[in-house]
């Protein structure tokens, strides 16, 4: 039987849950050495990705990616934290800006798969295609 990256994580998951430091180095080391024995190391960046997935959701943790034309001073960033763990509820978020010249101002905001645009070139290219209609 083929276990999935994602049956991995969560095994991985279920295992660390509310254990201390030391228990945690020791679980995840015997675990990465039943990867290489059961020749599944190669999973091992998905079922990473796939554990952050399931941390962040029992913990409610939200990864947010911001887009902006310029990098964001420490307020600008609060608010989009702000406006973020509201809108998701979360407890925590966590932000990681990108610098893109091309959206010309205002920003981009990625959660998951749901991308919020509030920029300048975002704002243009709706207009253009309701113009277009």
């Amino acid at each position: 039987m083929k276990i999935k990256s994602k049956q991995y994580a969560q095994a991985l998951f279920e295992l660390t849950k509310e254990k201390n430091k030391s228990d945690v180095d020791a679980l995840v080391l015997k675990f990465v050495e039943n990867l290489k024995r059961n020749s599944e190391f190669k999973k091992i960046d998905e079922i990473i990705k796939s554990f952050i997935q399931i941390y962040n959701r029992e913990n409610n943790i939200v990864e947010a990616e911001i887009m902006s034309a310029k990098e964001l001073n420490v307020d600008q960033l609060q608010s989009v934290k702000d406006f973020i763990g509201k809108k998701y509820e979360s407890e925590e978020v966590i932000l990681k800006n990108e610098v893109d010249e091309s959206i010309l101002g205002g920003v981009s905001v990625k959660v998951g798969e749901e991308v919020t645009d509030f920029s300048i070139g975002g704002q243009l290219k709706q207009l253009k295609n309701c113009l277009v209609k």
